[in-house]
């Protein structure tokens, strides 16, 4: 009934024109004969190009995230202590401290907006065309001169090749047909062409995600503000800080943003491990202290806060995932601080001190708390009080509301953990200092002693945001996933004939989830059943 054809090969771009698509054709013909010009705007619609272009930039946005930026409000204090003075300047220099507003990231990122741009109006042209006039006068060697060529039916052919076109409407296909002078014609017939325009949706929906990045970046914004429990904190963003000089342009003429921040009460809740882990089991013997510490966790942070902003008021139990929103800002919890005091009672007389993370003090002859400088200990003073530095998040002082198992059981008083160092040895020793238990320390001819008061300043971070362009980028990521769908799993079946009065040639092909030989067996059942 059919046969394949085999027919001599032609070369080049004649090649290219029956074996290709239009868009492989039209690369074949610059890579050969192409100016700058033409070139530019080839490597602006290739696609590996693109994705390249797509990599640095993703690549980009990952050191901006895993950086701090300067846009955040990280003061230079903040880079060296995290990075130390030489690393914050080679990334100073870089530009990775301010990496959005840096030439090389703007280029990139204008480099995918218009490729993107210029790849879906070319994707739109050629579903445009293939939807309106997809019918070509083909010749035999349109069938046969490819990698696998078509084939060819001498038997059950229609009379007419209107005939042949009403029997692929009722199976589904959108046909056309064009007579030839000689009494030929040839037909084009799709079914599934909504693939087609899945894949320009697709396209688009790069520009909708770019554009919302755009509205984002020019009219966006975004910090971090403390709030110490019970108190008030205001923040006021002018659009053209920090921003790139066009954009800066741009915005000139926005009003402040201008937000007053009061917390009510912060509440650092506490859990318990019941079943410790072998980390602390094995504490137990050597340091008991740290084991008892370290058996209390956070479990949670909330903040009872109240946001006003150009007469609008909102109040919110802020926790993390469950940010507070006035006026398309969401304001998130990040992060807290909470800092004790040490009560220090020297011959009968106390005065309580603050203590911070990560620093070391003695009681001196005067009686009173000194934090230890790069002068180091008094060699007359007590012994050594380190506090050490946290680890996993959690702070060297605890105190909040107290869960075990998820159950409030109660309220967990400061505890504060701290290193002593005896000023004329090495050893050491941890202890963990409460609200109750006095802890008696030496110096000579005073009686001292310490313990944690009961005073407790826990302070509040959040990160604030605004983002006007985030709803155009969330409706572009659905419009992406819908095109990326409906091209992966939509079937697409193309089939070319040239009808003649005794003979038939037919080129097929199918793309997506459909079979590849799909075009043929529709054809072949076309002819069965005259």
């Amino acid at each position: 009934m059919n046969r394949q054809m085999e027919e001599p090969r032609p070369t080049g771009i004649e090649k290219e024109q029956i074996e290709a698509s239009e868009e492989e054709v039209y690369h074949a013909r610059v890579r050969e004969e192409a100016g700058l010009w033409e070139l530019f705007v080839y490597l602006l619609n290739s696609l590996p190009t693109a994705i390249i272009a797509i990599l640095i930039l993703a690549l980009l946005a990952a050191i901006g995230t895993l950086i701090p930026q300067e846009s955040m409000g990280v003061t230079h204090a903040d880079y060296v202590a995290k990075f130390g003075e030489r690393k914050y300047h080679l990334l100073k220099s870089l530009g990775f401290t301010n990496i959005y507003n840096t030439v090389y990231f703007n280029i990139v990122f204008l480099w995918v907006a218009v490729s993107s741009i210029v790849c879906s109006v070319s994707r739109l042209r050629r579903t445009l065309r293939l939807w309106l006039r997809p019918t070509h006068g083909y010749s035999h060697r349109f069938f046969t001169a490819r990698r696998e060529p078509g084939r060819l039916y001498r038997e059950g052919i229609p009379d007419s090749p209107e005939e042949l076109q009403e029997q692929l409407k009722r199976a589904g296909f959108r046909t056309h047909l064009l007579r030839d002078a000689d009494g030929s014609a040839s037909i084009y017939a799709d079914r599934g062409f909504i693939r087609k325009w899945a894949s320009v949706v697709f396209h688009f929906a790069f520009i909708l995600i770019l554009v919302g990045g755009v509205i984002g970046r020019v009219f966006g914004f975004e910090g971090m503000v403390a709030v110490p429990d019970g108190g008030t904190s205001t923040v006021t963003v002018r659009l053209a800080d920090n921003k790139a000089p066009l954009v800066r342009w741009l915005v000139a003429g926005v009003h402040p943003f201008h937000y007053e921040l009061n917390l009510r009460k912060f509440d650092i809740e506490y859990d318990q491990h019941l079943q410790p882990s072998e980390y602390l089991t094995g504490l137990a013997a050597s340091e008991p202290a740290l084991r008892e510490y370290l058996r209390y966790y956070v479990k949670d942070y909330v903040s009872d806060l109240t946001v006003r902003s150009h007469g609008n008021e909102r109040r919110k139990l802020v926790k993390v995932n469950h940010p507070l929103k006035i006026g398309g800002t969401s304001f998130y919890q990040t992060s807290y601080v909470q800092e004790g005091y040490l009560l220090v009672s020297c011959d009968g007389s106390e005065a309580a001190y603050p203590v911070r993370a990560g620093a070391a003090y003695q009681v001196w002859r005067d009686g009173r708390l000194h934090e230890i400088s790069e002068f180091g200990p008094s060699p007359t003073g007590s012994e050594i009080l380190y506090h050490p530095q946290t680890q996993g998040g959690t702070f060297p002082v605890k105190a909040g509301p107290l869960y075990r198992a998820g159950v409030r059981e109660g309220e967990l008083k400061p505890i504060g953990l701290f290193e002593i160092l005896p000023a004329d040895s090495t050893d050491s020793r941890y202890e963990l200092l409460n609200t109750t238990d006095w802890l008696q320390l030496h110096l000579p001819g005073h009686k001292l002693r310490v313990r944690m008061a009961s005073r407790v300043d826990s302070t509040s971070v959040f990160q604030y945001r605004h983002d006007p362009g985030v709803g155009v980028v969330f409706f572009g990521w659905i419009v992406l996933i819908i095109g990326i769908v409906l091209t992966m799993y939509v079937p697409f079946v193309q089939v070319h004939l040239r009808w003649e009065p005794e003979v038939l040639y037919c080129f097929s092909r199918a793309f997506g989830a459909a079979d590849k030989f799909s075009g043929y067996r529709v054809i072949e059942k076309c002819l069965a059943n005259r």
